[in-house]
């Protein structure tokens, strides 16, 4: 075997093995994009049209129709600041910033835009925001109505709670990627 098999072995098991941050996702009508200097990651948790809602007194976060999406959830509007509108009438974009302190508590945060306009394909969207996401921008598709009409932002994964995945497992799953790809290299090699 080559130096060289080994080599791209190993660069291949490395980039498995690392998975990049991702630092904006699109969900809905919504762009939600993380400040550059984040280091966790944006996903689209779900979308819909309608309007997503907090029931305070419950702890529920419900979906338009009423079906119970999340419970036992903890508020956390008020740790997320700026977010309003700045350009309603152009397809609407505007800046979020979340609390440093939040991210002492939760690993993972929930943030639903809601827009404005349901007549013009307006809905929410509901993305996850994993730490450390502190600020950065949103903005809505060209063209489908409309405003930010109101946000909700609700803890995600506590940061005492982690799961980690057992030791072994991760040997015999790398292990086995390894000497597959010894095999696949021995056998270039051979012919």
């Amino acid at each position: 075997m080559s130096f060289k098999s080994i080599k791209l072995a190993i660069t291949l098991i490395i980039g498995l093995i690392s998975v990049p941050n991702v630092w904006a996702a699109t969900c809905g009508n919504f762009i939600l994009n993380a400040d550059p200097h984040s280091s966790g990651s944006i996903t689209c948790a779900g979308t819909n049209s309608g309007n997503i809602h907090y029931k305070s007194g419950t702890n529920v976060v419900e979906s338009p129709s009423g079906t119970t999406l999340f419970s036992n959830v903890i508020d956390l509007s008020g740790e997320v600041t700026g977010l309003y509108d700045r350009a309603p009438n152009v397809g609407g974009f505007g800046t979020f910033n979340i609390m440093a302190s939040v991210w002492n508590t939760w690993d993972s945060v929930y943030l639903a835009l809601k827009q404005g306009n349901q007549k013009k394909g307006g809905g929410y969207a509901l993305f996850l925001l994993t730490k450390t996401v502190d600020s950065g921008t949103w903005h809505t598709a060209p063209g489908n109505g409309t405003r930010l009409s109101h946000y909700l932002a609700f803890g995600g994964m506590p940061a005492s709670f982690h799961e980690e995945v057992p030791i072994p497992a991760a040997i015999w799953l790398f292990g086995s990627a390894f000497v597959g790809l010894l095999g696949i290299a021995r056998k270039n090699k051979i012919q």
